[in-house]
C-alpha cells in the first residue's frame, strides 16, 4: 500500500475501533489480541511486509460490522445474560448484517475479505459461501485460528476464558473441519514457543 494510503486506512482504523470501543469493550479488545495473533501467525507463514500490514488491518477490523448489532444484546453480554436464540443467531451472522460500515469500501480487499468471510469453515460448512480449503483466503485462515483462540481464553462476564492450554487443545479439535490444520500446527508451536507468556495477550 502506498504511504498515503497506508495511513489513511490507519486513521480510518483508529476511528472505527474507537467506535466499537464505545459500542463494546469486549470486542474491541478482543479484536486488538486478534490483530496481535494474527500478526505473530502472518510473520510465521512469510508474509510480506506489504501483506503483514493489511492482515493486521483486516484481523483488527474483522468484528467491525458488530457496530450494526444491537445495543441491548451488548447489554445483555456486559452483565452475563442469558442470549435468546435470535440474539445467538444475530450474533453468528453479524458479518451479512445489512448496514454500512464507515470507510469499508476505501479499505484493502484484505480487509474486507476478513470481515466478511471470517464464518468461512475449512471444510466448506461455513457461511455466507461455503468456502472451503484453499478456497478461503489465507489472511482469513490466519484470522480464523486468531479469533479463534483468543475467544476461547477471553475473560468475560459469567464466563472465564479457557487456559491457553485447553485453548490450543480446542483448536486441535477444530483443525481441519473449523480450522485449517496447517495453520493450527503453526499457530500451537508460535503459542507454546513463548511459555513464559501469561495464559491471555493483555491488551495495549
Amino acid at each position: 500500500m502506498p504511504a498515503r494510503r497506508t495511513s489513511q486506512h490507519k486513521r480510518s482504523a483508529r476511528i472505527l475501533m474507537g467506535l466499537l470501543e464505545d459500542k463494546d469493550h469486549f470486542t474491541a479488545e478482543h479484536s486488538r489480541n486478534v490483530a496481535r495473533l494474527s500478526l505473530k501467525l502472518g510473520e510465521s507463514c512469510g508474509l510480506n511486509k506489504k501483506e503483514l500490514a493489511e492482515l493486521e488491518l483486516g484481523a483488527l477490523l474483522h468484528d467491525a460490522d458488530k457496530l450494526n448489532v444491537p445495543d441491548e444484546i451488548f447489554d445483555k453480554l456486559r452483565v452475563g445474560a442469558p442470549l435468546n436464540e435470535e440474539d445467538l443467531r444475530v450474533l453468528r451472522e453479524h458479518a451479512s448484517l445489512e448496514g454500512e460500515i464507515p470507510f469499508a469500501k476505501e479499505m484493502p480487499k484484505v480487509v474486507r475479505d476478513c470481515q466478511q468471510l471470517h464464518h468461512e469453515n475449512y471444510n466448506g460448512s461455513g457461511t455466507p459461501n461455503g468456502l472451503k480449503r484453499n478456497e478461503i483466503p489465507l489472511s482469513v485462515r490466519i484470522v480464523q485460528v486468531a479469533d479463534t483462540f483468543d475467544a476461547l481464553t477471553l475473560n468475560l462476564p459469567g464466563r472465564r476464558g479457557q487456559s491457553k492450554h485447553e485453548a490450543l487443545r480446542t483448536l486441535g479439535e477444530y483443525a481441519g473441519t473449523i480450522l485449517d490444520p496447517h495453520l493450527v500446527t503453526q499457530f500451537t508451536q508460535l503459542i507454546r514457543g513463548h511459555s513464559a507468556r501469561p495464559d491471555h495477550p493483555e491488551s495495549p
